[in-house]
């Protein structure tokens, strides 16, 4: 080989690595259907994946009685949990004993007189939450205390947020369908708390104010970035850079619909959005994509709010399975997310319906769960936190 050969030859190699790095960088990561098994449950005790299960009750009491919890998040070993019915967000210790409220129900200073969401800014140690009444948000210590109110302006209307994280001085907000600029998410500037960034419109932009939730959990914070869902796709994305690029596609055996597809269908996502959802998770043509999002450092929980099962990938082998019930445990919702931990709400309902179960099933219930419910009054206790310590091998890859 002549010397103007061993340069081309060379020259092809380097334009081949260099190609190959690059669609490694920026092409998405396949969870293939043949390496996704079917299976029935993924048990409490399940210890290939899990290393503790925990159930704390909440404590009741005359103050930190529930009516209905709508948001619960965590930090360092506290639960921070808002209770649309009474309108307060409450806080408790990781033994479930309640510590105390955050802010106060009123129309003075330092006062709130609704709440649409809340976050924890691990950062400087303090919450937020948004009142609309007040078109503001307010400011608390970790504790309760009042801090500052930032309003904000007449046209930047937050009400349609369900759920937000801080994430490098930033808060990253997922919406429900509304009559604004139809965006799933949202991104605050953590010092003023104004809008800096919108993403991921609905495939089907709404024609009249109304509001609409069609996503429980859709997105996750792992490694630094922001992972989100969006409506009908298989799809997981990453916000990386400020720019949205497709993080991780899960075969599923069906493509996803257009929203060419919905228009022609007339599905109205108007009047009746959930209708719409129900329309294409019937179709036996399309996948439904994913409503609910759950991630750790090892493992992706996906699931679409109307099927019963949910996928539980691995990211340590690249493998994962299709569960078929997502309620026995109901490891396939989660309620919160921290670390390695992932975190559900069990209501009185789903307790009596789990205990019913085992019993039809003459099976036994975990040590631990049977200890805890032997007294538990469900017309009138708490709900318990279902707690999962899951495993984290990534360094034997």
């Amino acid at each position: 080989m002549n010397k103007y050969s061993l340069f081309l030859v060379s020259l092809m190699l380097f334009f081949f690595c260099c190609k190959q790095k690059t669609q490694f960088d920026i092409n998405l990561a396949v969870f293939e259907q043949e390496k996704i098994k079917k299976t029935e449950i993924i048990k409490f005790d399940n210890t290939e994946y899990i290393d503790s299960c925990q159930f704390i009750q909440l404590e009741t009491t005359e103050k930190s009685l529930f009516g209905e919890i709508t948001q619960l998040e965590t930090f360092e070993e506290k639960f921070y949990i808002y209770d649309r019915q009474t309108k307060k967000i409450k806080v408790f210790d990781h033994t479930g004993k309640f510590l105390n409220d955050i802010g106060k129900l009123g129309q003075g200073p330092g006062e709130y007189i609704n709440i649409s969401f809340f976050f924890l800014n691990p950062k400087e140690k303090k919450i937020g939450l948004y009142d609309p009444s007040k078109s503001a948000i307010h400011e608390y210590t970790l504790i309760g205390n009042f801090l500052r109110t930032v309003k904000l302006p007449n046209n930047q209307d937050l009400s349609c947020v369900r759920k937000s994280v801080f994430i490098d001085d930033f808060i990253f907000c997922y919406s429900c369908i509304n009559d604004g600029e139809n965006y799933t998410y949202i991104i605050l500037s953590s010092n003023n708390y104004l809008v800096v960034k919108t993403f991921c419109p609905y495939p089907v932009k709404p024609l009249n104010p109304m509001y609409a939730i069609v996503m429980n959990h859709p997105f996750s914070f792992v490694d630094g970035k922001f992972h989100y869902l969006s409506l009908f796709s298989d799809t997981i994305f990453a916000y990386v850079n400020e720019e949205a690029i497709p993080y991780l596609f899960v075969e599923t055996g069906k493509p996803n619909i257009s929203s060419t597809s919905l228009k022609e269908r007339e599905l109205d996502f108007v009047d009746n959005p959930l209708q719409t959802c129900v329309e294409v998770w019937r179709d036996d043509k399309y996948s439904p994509g994913f409503t609910e999002l759950g991630e750790t450092d090892r493992f992706i929980i996906i699931r679409y709010n109307f099927n019963n099962s949910f996928y539980f990938l691995d990211k340590m082998k690249n493998s994962g399975f299709h569960v078929e019930n997502s309620f026995l445990p109901n490891l396939g919702t989660p309620s919160a997310i921290e670390g390695n931990k992932i975190i559900r709400i069990w209501n009185p309902f789903d307790i009596s319906t789990y205990k019913e179960f085992i019993n039809n099933e003459k099976g036994e219930l975990p040590k631990q769960l049977d200890d805890l419910l032997r007294d538990y009054d469900p017309d009138n206790d708490n709900p318990v936190l279902v707690v999962y310590y899951m495993k984290n091998n990534l360094d034997e890859r």
